[in-house]
């Protein structure tokens, strides 16, 4: 399932998409709360240099991809996770269980 988002504006959105292979396509969307919880799924965000996204994803037994441009302004928390994720092969700096990319402090 893909899910236009194309500058949109939402000031919460909340989804549970589960067994499903969910696509969102958040370019130049500025979403402040986003909600998602899912089970035995697959989710990819796309977002570029106008997307502002801020959130909660709540996955169980399935996979985030997050394919945002080498300069966005990312900030990205990981918790509970049972099998890890592979943010530390990425560009981000890590702290703790928080990973940041050098533009995210000039882009808050």
């Amino acid at each position: 399932m893909t899910v236009d988002l194309r500058s949109s504006r939402f000031s919460a959105l909340g989804l549970q998409p589960n067994a499903a292979d969910l696509t969102l396509n958040a370019a130049g969307a500025s979403i402040e709360g986003l909600d998602v919880e899912m089970n035995a799924g697959s989710m990819a965000i796309t977002a570029d240099a106008q997307t502002a996204l801020s959130g909660t994803i709540q996955m169980n037994a399935g996979s985030v991809d997050l394919c945002a441009p080498a300069d966005a302004g990312l900030q990205i928390t990981s918790s509970g996770t049972a099998f890890g994720t592979n943010l530390d092969e990425s560009n981000l700096t890590r702290n703790g269980d928080t990973w940041q990319s050098q533009g995210y402090t000039s882009a808050q």
